[in-house]
């Protein structure tokens, strides 16, 4: 029987650091409270509140992002702390630039995502430089 959203782990209401404590105490061979610790540090490093950082844990766990792979035991730390500073800076820099979408065409996210992503294939950019040009400039590229 599948879960309920309240017990599902990486859900707000079933604990989503607590589970991404658990993925990388499994990940790295630590007990909970040492990957709390280090989770609670990594976050610090990368300037972001802790259950922003375990959502992007949860998330590479459930389907890896081109910036982030899911932490290994032999990944050093430093270079998932890297990781994750370039998956916080793209998400941040997609989000804005989907509002501005929004704003523009008065359309949800899911479609704004699907006009960023055609203009990306149509115009043969990488879907992050577009999201850059669009926060930067405030208005959409010419096709």
């Amino acid at each position: 029987m599948p879960m309920s959203t309240e017990e599902q782990p990486g859900t707000a209401t079933g604990g989503t650091f607590e589970w991404a404590v658990e993925l990388l105490g499994q990940r790295w061979g630590l007990t909970s409270q040492d990957a709390a610790v280090r989770l609670q540090r990594i976050a610090e490093e990368v300037g972001v509140p802790a259950d922003d950082l375990a959502d992007l844990v949860i998330e590479a766990e459930r389907r890896p992002l081109r910036s982030l792979s899911p932490p290994r035991p032999e990944q050093d730390e430093a270079d998932y702390i890297a990781q994750l500073t370039v998956a916080v800076e793209h998400r941040t820099t997609i989000g804005i630039a989907l509002g501005i979408i929004m704003q523009r065409f008065r359309i949800g996210e899911d479609d704004a995502f699907l006009y960023l992503r055609r203009l990306s294939s149509t115009s043969n950019r990488k879907l992050y430089a577009l999201a850059e040009e669009i926060k930067r400039t405030g208005s959409l590229p010419e096709r």
